[in-house]
């Protein structure tokens, strides 16, 4: 207890009382958890000693330690079932976070598709094929005129005579 190893010191303190039972034992236990930050072995450890020895002198110490020590148990308490809440509202803070993220991609997705559809590529506008339709008749006109013309009108060098 001198060297400030508290814990320690209440095992120790518990094993002197299972050897010699002295509540005296049991209070310097509890002193010994309270100092060691240990609340509910330190209430456990006061009340075996107010039920060991009713009548002693440091019961109402003993009691006082108890009603502190209950007091700040049911804060930790309260204070792990807040942090424990907290913990459980990030995770759904999170499960929504992730769900809105999803949301936002598939309609990021809808409106790519939505572009597409509205603006195609060229060559699936149908304007584009009539001009390339026209294009291709076009020179299959010129081409078969060309071919025609140079065939028909061929001469060995002689006089064409036209009758009519």
């Amino acid at each position: 207890f001198k060297e400030q190893r508290f814990s320690d010191a209440a095992e120790q303190l518990k094993l002197a009382y299972q050897n010699q039972p002295n509540p005296l034992f049991l209070f310097n236990a509890g002193q010994a958890y309270r100092k060691a930050l240990w609340p509910l072995e330190a209430k456990a450890m006061y009340e075996r000693f107010v039920e060991a020895a009713p009548a002693h002198q440091l019961v109402p110490e003993a009691k006082g330690y108890i009603q502190t020590l209950a007091i700040l148990i049911e804060e930790r308490q309260a204070k792990q079932k807040a942090e424990l809440t907290l913990l459980e509202k990030q995770g759904e803070l999170q499960e929504k976070q992730s769900e809105l993220q999803e949301q936002v991609k598939k309609r990021e997705e809808a409106q790519r598709d939505l572009e597409r559809v509205k603006n195609p590529p060229i060559y699936r506008k149908p304007w584009f094929w009539a001009v390339m339709s026209g294009a291709v008749v076009g020179v299959g006109v010129v081409l078969v005129g060309v071919l025609v013309t140079s065939y028909r009108f061929k001469t060995d060098g002689g006089l064409i005579t036209v009758s009519y």
